[in-house]
């Protein structure tokens, strides 16, 4: 009788032992579900995943508090970027695309893989503790000025693509502020003169039409968007420096030093090739990308 007792007891604790161990798995996958670790179903993790369906846009808003920087990418390819690049998303950073915001990660835009705006966003969050946006709106190959256009465009008064840029910041913005964002536009990042540079080498342009070309599209941005310019100086060929690269170095140097608009944010692509740093003749590679991105966030978080 007290055997039968004895296992009656016991099998009167099990439910609430089970309940225990159920409920201890709960506080767990809740805990780590608050870590933005979630478990895996089927083994698919979140490498495969969509990044737009990583972007939960009611986190994005608690880790911002409702507060972004949006920063817009003109230019031409090294500023959409030849690197190797990475996909991992970086904290605090967001692309807008379209209507849509996705977290950011490499290939940004129009990037071949690899791009300077993971490194940028990743310095730029964590000297200044905001998050950000980048809308890529740059397209390679493309000109300063007109007469340099070789068939992919030009960023001259004849050309669509200053208009495009402006457009695509107020759309990035309003795409912001639905989602219930406080936008601060801060400005453009800039890297393009490659197309020029190759021009006056080849007696198409000369220094002087390329520097009121730039002049002309600077004093377009400010007073369209307003915020800052920041430019990546034009590098040189990995086959060697040539006077049209020189000219374009020079001009927009000159630029810089006398227009409060225009920042001159990173100025060492000319030692890339001495430094190992070029994808080909004329773009960076990985490294290359992501220390103009670095230079260039340190330059506007400062």
């Amino acid at each position: 009788m007290n055997k039968e007792k004895k296992e009656s007891k016991n099998l009167g604790r099990v439910p609430a032992i089970l309940f225990l161990m159920a409920l201890f798995v709960v506080i767990v996958v809740i805990s780590n579900a608050g870590q933005g670790i979630l478990p895996k179903a089927n083994s698919t993790s979140t490498e495969s995943i969509a990044i737009s369906e990583l972007f939960d846009p009611s986190e994005a808003e608690k880790n911002c508090s409702k507060r972004i920087d949006l920063f817009a990418v003109g230019g031409q390819s090294n500023a959409e970027g030849h690197g190797e690049g990475s996909p991992n998303v970086i904290s605090g950073a967001y692309e807008v695309d379209g209507s849509t915001v996705k977290n950011l990660s490499d290939p940004v835009g129009d990037a071949d893989t690899g791009s300077a705006w993971p490194a940028f966003a990743k310095k730029y969050h964590s000297a200044t503790g905001r998050c950000i946006a980048i809308v890529e709106l740059a397209k390679g190959s493309t000109a300063q000025a007109a007469a340099a256009n070789g068939g992919a465009g030009n960023w001259d008064t004849s050309g669509s693509l200053r208009g495009n840029l402006v457009s695509g910041v107020k759309n990035a913005i309003t795409t912001l502020q639905n989602k219930g964002f406080n936008v601060r536009y801060k400005g453009i990042l800039w890297s393009q003169g490659e197309r020029d540079a190759q021009a006056i080498d080849s007696g198409d342009i000369t220094k002087s039409d390329y520097k009121t070309a730039f002049q002309t599209l600077t004093a377009y941005f400010e007073t369209q968007l307003g915020g800052r310019m920041y430019v990546a100086r034009t590098g040189t060929k990995d086959s060697g420096d040539t006077s049209g690269f020189q000219d374009v170095r020079d001009a927009q140097d000159e630029i810089a030093a006398k227009k409060d608009f225009v920042v001159m944010a990173f100025t060492d692509a000319v030692d890339f090739p001495a430094e190992g740093k070029m994808a080909d003749n004329l773009h960076y590679d990985q490294d290359g990308l992501d220390e103009m991105g670095r230079a260039m966030a340190a330059s506007a978080s400062s």
